[in-house]
């Protein structure tokens, strides 16, 4: 298992090699469904970080700390590490950003809050004193069970 951050810098590298601008808030939304992904198809989380519910869709706290200073700007990635992934974890997020490369930001992060879904769970059925409470892994792998 893999820190957030390691997987998105590998989304990072990966999409500059397509050319795909990708914002803070649309890597959040890619992870969190890189997440589903990886618990739909292998019933295991890829990255051990904590997604949390909060106000803008579920993100991942060490990720948005690293490139929140890009704002609503593509994020340039200037370090290049070699992170190596099995292939079969390669496949699966290299599919999963190429899909979410197809929608808008607005209608990924829309869709990553719908209503009864993991986020949506989380952030309106818990107590309204912390609006950023984890969403637990179990919520999930029911959700991609469903």
């Amino acid at each position: 298992m893999y820190h957030g951050i390691e997987i998105a810098d590998y989304i990072l590298n990966y999409a500059e090699q397509h050319n795909y601008q990708i914002t803070n808030l649309r890597l959040q939304k890619i992870l969190y469904y890189v997440q589903l992904n990886f618990l739909k198809q292998y019933d295991h989380v890829i990255f051990k970080d904590d997604i949390l519910a909060m106000r803008h869709g579920p993100c991942i706290q060490s990720v948005y700390d690293r490139y929140h200073i890009w704002g609503r700007h593509s994020i340039i990635k200037r370090d290049h590490d070699v992170f190596q992934l099995k292939e079969k974890e390669e496949v699966l997020i290299k599919r999963v950003v190429d899909a979410c490369m197809l929608l808008p930001e607005y209608e990924l992060a829309d869709r990553s809050q719908k209503e009864n879904g993991p986020w949506y769970q989380t952030f309106w059925h818990q107590t309204f004193v912390k609006r950023e409470k984890v969403i637990p892994v179990e919520c999930m792998r029911r959700y991609v069970r469903d």
